[in-house]
């Protein structure tokens, strides 16, 4: 499952994924193996490479509030999908943002090239699928700095496309 956490007003990846007992958890570059022993109503008891934690999550009024080693963190997560057709307020990826190919297919139309500064939900290129045109679209305002792709191209799932900053 991929998806984006705001915490501070910074945006971070997340992708989990399921593996042998537990789920390969990444955050930007990190990544790290999670097990759930134990879940009692909003207390949680994982074990995060190889040591225990207790982790208290609840529903906040705006997404969930983490509280962990004395500390509170609120958190709001958004499918990619979700904050481009709804936005979501203060919300803005920080850096280098790279924009991958999220199932294999034909590059029908590139709309934007190297040096195009874009908006946020702006449509970056339209791919065939499944005889289903897809349109990729931008997921912050910039400069886009690489286009890697073109018209006619067969692209694989997971392929870099652009990079936006």
């Amino acid at each position: 499952m991929k998806a984006e956490a705001r915490y501070l007003d910074r945006s971070y990846e997340l992708l989990l994924r399921e593996v042998d007992d537990g789920f390969e958890v990444r955050i930007g570059d990190q990544s790290f193996i999670v097990r759930l022993l134990d879940r009692t109503n909003a207390r949680w008891t994982l074990e995060i490479e190889g040591r225990i934690h207790d982790v208290l999550i609840t529903e906040g009024e705006q997404g969930l509030l983490v509280q962990w080693q004395n500390h509170t963190f609120p958190i709001e997560i958004y499918s990619r999908k979700h904050r481009l057709e709804h936005g979501a307020p203060g919300f803005e990826m920080t850096g280098r943002i790279a924009v991958k190919s999220q199932m294999p297919g034909k590059v029908v139309c590139v709309l934007v090239g190297e040096g195009t500064e874009v908006e946020q939900g702006q449509g970056l290129v339209i791919i065939e699928a499944m005889k289903m045109q897809n349109e990729l679209k931008a997921p912050k305002k910039g400069k886009v700095l690489t286009c890697r792709t073109q018209a006619g191209k067969t692209v694989n799932a997971g392929e870099l496309l652009f990079e936006i900053e």
